[in-house]
């Protein structure tokens, strides 16, 4: 009597197991058939292609639900005596360093194609017990994956000026004075609706705080032209500019956010290993119905990122060529805290044979130019330069010694969320500073940054309240100039 009561039991919990394991696949078919509805009968058929090391299962990436990214960075902040306060933002590379999720981020910046970001330090700094010191915050809704951080010292004449190309691949050290008088005055500077803004050419403009800026709205533009330019030298297009009132945000992609909800649900530890045995047990047959990609997607197997696009939140600047026709020559990108001079040689098809130059810089967001000039075959001024390492690096939420993350090596990421600060010390100069010689600094970064993730959502919580004041005051602004709750 004992033993059958024992196999009834045992019956009725497998009944029981089988009714659970048929609803878990019942709840699949739910997300599947919802899915089918938005995306189309293609996706349910996962579009598989060949097999490879990085995509075992033959998933595409579903790239319809997210717009093209815009841009947002992690912020340098450096010790002024008393407390880390905002320089800008950094990070930036080209031909962009932001996209949608960690994965396709991953694959680009370790096929090689984005380059490191190079920003010229402004603001005067102090050592803080004797150490350079720097702060990384996450001011942002977004975050960052960053391989690595070196300090550039460059010492070079009192009477010079060190600029950066807009490439980000290499800086200029000019003599000042020589470097004013080597500008070329334009013929005219209109916006798009004609209004004459030659205030922007004013060289004080450049090496000074700018009595008057252009703001530039989405599609607005700049025309500046000039005559008189000699084939065959080289010329330099110079721009100042900064502003952005928009962030990356949250993941947009429906996708990303079911596959959130589906791993945590699968990954409770009540119910992660009947989860696995429900999909073990019935892969045979979804593989046979051609539902294998859409669960293994909604599970986390593919990528939700937008893929293709390069569109981003800049300023292309263009030349028109012989036929007319606007040509793309670089792409200028604004950071967001404080104005930042760069330049970029002007290609030489770009004077016409009259010596005629027509230059077009266009706003695809919100941002605000400074100055805009031609210089020709500025002289370069001699300068030494040393570099500084991370000597020691903290993450503060997670108390944790980061610096070998900051090395540069291959798979290695200093990974920050909202409301992240990381505090970082370099190492000291090894030689001083010479008479009638000064210094400045530069930091170069590699890595890149995504929207913000619902997992690192969740970890962040009310990151905005671990933010310093000048940083929630501009995340404040930011929201009310484009109605963000």
């Amino acid at each position: 009597m004992h033993m059958q009561k024992g196999s009834w039991h045992s019956s009725l919990k497998k009944y029981a197991q089988l009714v659970f394991l048929v609803l878990m696949l019942l709840l699949g078919w739910v997300f599947v058939s919802i899915f089918r509805l938005i995306k189309g009968g293609e996706w349910s058929q996962g579009r598989q292609v060949a097999f490879d090391k990085n995509n075992l299962l033959g998933v595409t990436s579903a790239h319809a639900d997210i717009p093209p990214p815009v841009g947002s960075t992690p912020f340098l902040a450096a010790w002024n005596g008393k407390e880390y306060k905002i320089e800008n933002d950094f990070l930036f590379g080209k031909p962009r360093s932001h996209f949608p999720d960690f994965a396709e981020g991953r694959r680009n910046y370790e096929a090689g194609w984005v380059s490191p970001d190079l920003y010229k330090i402004q603001n005067a700094f102090q050592k803080r017990n004797g150490k350079l010191a720097f702060q990384i915050q996450e001011n942002e809704p977004e975050e960052s994956f960053i391989n690595g951080l070196t300090l550039l010292r460059a010492v070079h004449p009192v009477k010079s000026e060190i600029m950066v190309d807009s490439d980000y691949a290499k800086f200029y050290a000019f003599d000042k004075e020589n470097f004013l008088r080597s500008f070329i005055k334009p013929v005219s500077v209109k916006s798009k609706d004609g209004e004459n803004v030659s205030y922007l050419a004013n060289s004080d403009n450049l090496y000074g705080t700018p009595s008057r800026e252009l703001p530039l709205d989405e599609r607005d533009y700049v025309d500046v032209a000039f005559s008189g330019i000699s084939s065959g030298k080289k010329y330099f297009l110079v721009t100042k500019s900064h502003y952005r009132d928009w962030m990356m945000g949250e993941n947009p992609s429906l996708l990303t956010w079911v596959q959130f909800y589906v791993k945590s649900f699968a990954q409770s530890p009540i119910l992660s290993k009947t989860f696995m045995a429900s999909s073990l047990l019935f892969i045979p047959w979804l593989h046979k119905k051609g539902l294998i990609a859409p669960l293994v997607m909604l599970g986390g197997g593919g990528s939700a990122g937008s893929g293709g696009s390069t569109a981003g939140c800049c300023l292309p600047a263009f030349f028109r060529d012989s036929y007319g026709q606007y040509r793309q020559f670089t792409t200028i990108e604004p950071r967001t805290w404080q104005s930042s001079a760069e330049m970029k040689e002007i290609p030489q098809e770009a004077v016409s044979d009259s010596g005629e130059l027509s230059l077009r810089i266009l706003a695809t967001k919100r941002h605000r130019l400074d100055f805009v000039g031609l210089v020709r075959n500025p002289e370069e001024t001699p300068y030494q330069m040393e570099t500084l390492s991370v000597k020691e690096a903290k993450h503060n939420r997670l108390q944790e010694d980061v610096t070998a993350l900051l090395r540069y090596r291959a798979g290695s990421y200093l990974h920050t969320i909202p409301g992240d600060t990381v505090d970082i010390e370099f190492e000291l100069p090894k030689s001083t500073t010479p008479r009638n010689m000064r210094e400045t600094y530069l930091l170069r970064s590699s890595g890149f940054y995504t929207y913000l993730s619902p997992e690192s959502k969740k970890i962040a919580g009310d990151w905005e309240q671990k933010l310093s004041n000048e940083a929630r005051e501009r995340l404040v602004l930011v929201r009310s100039k484009n109605n963000v709750a």
